[in-house]
């Protein structure tokens, strides 16, 4: 069997491509060099490309490629054809289904019953349902709903006081970015709001129980804060909770304190308060009397956080109290909050 190798200029520039050729024809060309080695010392083709992992055919198309065109064609291309065929019965009742989406929102269901009763037009919902998502990827017609401006119009005016969280946003001292969240509790049947305060920096932390969790209680429950905080409460920040809009964005306001919403579904911003629930359910609620109406409960919470505050160690700290930290002086901290 005669062989015929590769031109020496392409054998040595399969061994030593160039460093803009990209990964993948630099790969396969030294495939081809590696097998035509083999089939020079005696190896079959089959065999060789066995050994390589690579099929037959495959170095026959990258073999005959590089002797006629170079390095460079053996970059991957897409098997896509440039032409897609689309399915006739979708292609004929795209434009109907768009004007009965655009006068008529609905789903794809219902759609398609329009379609048979009205026009006399048979298709599967499924065909509808994949013209209706390909006429939302192309924007010409909007989701059921509100249109995304007047959703945005109506989002800043509902939050006129918040802004969103910056990446990488943290408190840097005492005051700054004191993080409030809610916690259901459950007691002899009764649903009772928790919220909870915490200083990521000091570790100062505050509580109070609620029948209901509103945005009203929530602004009392932030007066309370400013009056027991042993620093300035300069900002604070919340989840997106409805509690945390209407009456207290108001009382943020009038009180001159920035308020700061962490982005959806990312609890780990707000992780100082989300381990401080923890902590009351473990050691204050788990060991609550029962049957506590809401104004003997709130006197047993200020109890612990009167030990909290003022007794318990935090190893975070360095085995201090949080009111032992404020009061030695609180530096400047890079603690993420």
């Amino acid at each position: 069997m005669r062989l015929t190798a590769l031109p020496p200029v392409l054998a040595r520039a399969a061994q030593h491509p160039a460093l803009d050729v990209p990964e993948d024809a630099r790969r396969r060309a030294a495939l081809v060099a590696w097998i035509d080695e083999r089939r020079a010392r005696g190896m079959t083709r089959d065999d060789a490309c066995r050994v390589a992992g690579v099929s037959p055919r495959s170095y026959t198309r990258w073999r005959r490629v590089l002797r006629a065109h170079g390095l460079r064609a053996l970059v991957s291309r897409s098997s896509r054809p440039r032409r897609p065929r689309e399915a006739w019965k979708r292609r004929e009742v795209r434009e109907l289904i768009e004007f009965e989406r655009s006068h008529w929102p609905a789903g794809k269901e219902k759609i398609t019953w329009r379609l048979q009763r009205f026009y006399g037009v048979t298709v599967s919902s499924s065909t509808v349902g994949r013209v209706l998502s390909e006429l939302l990827r192309r924007e010409r017609i909007h989701r059921i709903g509100y249109a995304p401006s007047q959703t945005r119009r109506r989002a800043r005016a509902a939050r006129v006081h918040a802004r969103r969280q910056a990446r990488g946003e943290r408190a840097r001292a005492a005051g700054e970015l004191v993080q409030i969240d809610t916690l259901e509790e459950r007691s002899d049947g009764r649903v009772r709001y928790h919220f909870s305060a915490i200083d990521p920096v000091q570790r100062c932390a505050h509580a109070r129980l609620y029948a209901s969790g509103t945005s009203r209680n929530a602004a009392s429950f932030l007066r309370e804060c400013i009056a027991r905080w042993p620093s300035p409460i300069v900002s604070v920040q919340v989840d997106n909770g409805s509690e945390f809009m209407g009456a207290f964005e108001r009382a943020c306001q009038e009180l001159g304190i920035a308020l700061v919403t962490i982005p959806p579904r990312s609890p780990k911003r707000n992780a100082k308060v989300e381990r401080l629930q923890r902590t009351f359910r473990d050691e204050h609620y788990a060991y609550e009397p029962p049957s506590l109406d809401l104004e003997d409960a709130n006197a047993h919470l200020d109890a612990y956080l009167r030990y909290y505050n003022h007794e318990r160690p935090h190893m975070g700290l360095g085995m201090r109290t949080p009111m032992e930290y404020a009061s030695d002086g609180t530096p400047r901290t890079g603690q993420t909050s």
